[in-house]
């Protein structure tokens, strides 16, 4: 699998020819929604339909404040799950 904690609010597309050649490849791409708060979007390259993206919650399973979670206006994209990710030691 890949993992990347990384976003940004535009596309770059030399992470998405990397994420289509993971794909055709079957590696799985996981990738943070992005941790800006209250954004009306999820960031690249989780909003990449090859991708997974993952929102973060808190340990009563409510999304964390900082984790980006609305649909990406440019590619319709969600995030595709949640995982803990407040007060992570």
């Amino acid at each position: 699998i890949i993992s990347m904690s990384l976003g940004c609010s535009n596309p770059v597309q030399q992470v998405r020819k990397a994420i289509k050649l993971a794909e055709v490849k079957n590696i799985p791409v996981f990738c943070a929604a992005g941790n800006a708060g209250n954004m009306n979007e999820v960031f690249f390259p989780a909003a990449y339909p090859e991708t997974l993206g993952i929102g973060a919650i808190d340990k009563n399973f409510n999304l964390a404040s900082f984790s980006n979670s609305i649909v990406n206006k440019l590619t319709n994209k969600n995030i595709d799950f949640l995982a803990p990710g407040v007060d992570i030691l």
